[in-house]
């Protein structure tokens, strides 16, 4: 009946249905209502509740949904793309949570070749944390046949357009994801960060305000970087202290901060953030690295860079387009990191 229905709402507003899109429409099996139901919840908290607890929440829900029904393929692929939260939040060990990834995501191929977010979690896999970039491509160009108005998989294929420093494509393919999912804080924010990649701050600076409309405790430190690299140092270090504000920071790291900024402005600010911000370990390395490339300490900026590297963290997928890692460039060291990564150096 839900087949029915979605061939004739398609019909109605004259979407067009690919061949493989209608192919699946007649194919799709029945899933039992419990495991749908347990597959929605795990969604919900990976796409609206991202931190820690939703992703936990996500894994809990995605295996509930598999453990109900072993042939729901759109499970193993919600469980794959749940066990990469932990490269987004930090919910927990990478390096543990890739190879289950990877697992769940063969598994959803196994069991429907033609699903497109199957294609999308393994091409996730491969940019994020195996840097195979040749299957990368394929799986989410496959993705992108099998579901073209998939918007998760134009937002994993933007994902790796812009690893690549290919902004302008990568724009395009969020721009098409946010007409697909207009509410989607994830795909909102962004498309905010590619814009912010390609130095078009007002752009930017923009599109952030409107992903924090959707989701009012995340978005802040992105807008904080935008501003700071328009010049406006006011504006940024008030969303940094946002940033702080809604994380838990205590008072008296939040005073330490204003304090220094109106002391020693924004490498004062900098300076006391290396030492007072309870950065996530998930993101300490990286964030580290760009604190001190922008205060024009360069061995610094490469050892947490180094840091970064080793610990497979997704934030290296960042480094080619950075505008925090400007003054690294010229560095023959971050040359070498674009080659071990089999990043194009150009």
């Amino acid at each position: 009946m839900q087949n029915d229905v979605a061939r004739d709402i398609a019909n109605q507003i004259r979407v067009r249905l690919t061949p493989q899109e209608t192919a699946g429409l007649r194919a799709s099996q029945p899933v039992r209502r419990e495991a749908y139901d347990a597959y929605l919840k795990s969604r919900y908290f990976l796409h609206n509740e991202r931190g820690v607890t939703g992703a936990r929440k996500s894994i809990e829900y995605s295996l509930r949904a598999v453990e109900l029904d072993r042939t729901f393929a759109l499970g193993y692929a919600g469980l794959a793309e749940s066990y990469l939260s932990p490269a987004f939040t930090g919910g927990g060990p990478v390096r543990e949570a890739m190879p289950k990834a990877e697992a769940a995501a063969q598994k959803a191929v196994q069991l429907d070749s033609s699903l497109a977010a199957a294609h999308v979690s393994l091409g996730l896999i491969r940019v994020i944390y195996t840097w195979d970039w040749r299957d990368c491509e394929s799986e989410l160009m496959r993705a992108l046949q099998l579901g073209p108005n998939d918007p998760d998989a134009h937002w994993a294929y933007a994902w790796y357009l812009g690893t690549m420093g290919r902004l302008a494509p990568a724009i395009a393919e969020l721009r098409r994801a946010r007409e697909l999912d207009p509410l989607s804080f994830s795909i909102n924010r962004d498309l905010g960060v590619r814009l912010y990649h390609a130095r078009r701050y007002d752009e930017a600076i923009e599109q952030f305000q409107r992903a924090i409309e959707l989701n009012p405790a995340r978005g802040y430190t992105w807008l904080g970087w935008a501003y700071e690299d328009k010049g406006l140092n006011d504006q940024a270090v008030q969303m940094f202290l946002k940033d702080d504000e809604v994380t838990g920071a205590t008072s008296e790291t939040i005073r330490a901060l204003r304090k220094a900024y109106a002391a020693f402005g924004m490498p004062g600010w900098l300076k006391a953030s290396l030492k007072l911000e309870g950065w996530p370990d998930y993101e300490k390395p990286y964030f580290s690295a760009q604190t001190y490339a922008r205060l024009g300490d360069r061995d610094n900026a490469f050892l947490w860079l180094e840091k970064t590297y080793d610990e497979r963290s997704m934030w290296m997928t960042m480094i080619k387009v950075d505008p925090a890692l400007d003054n690294l460039r010229s560095d023959t060291r971050y040359a070498d990191l674009l080659r071990r990564m089999g990043l194009p150096l150009n």
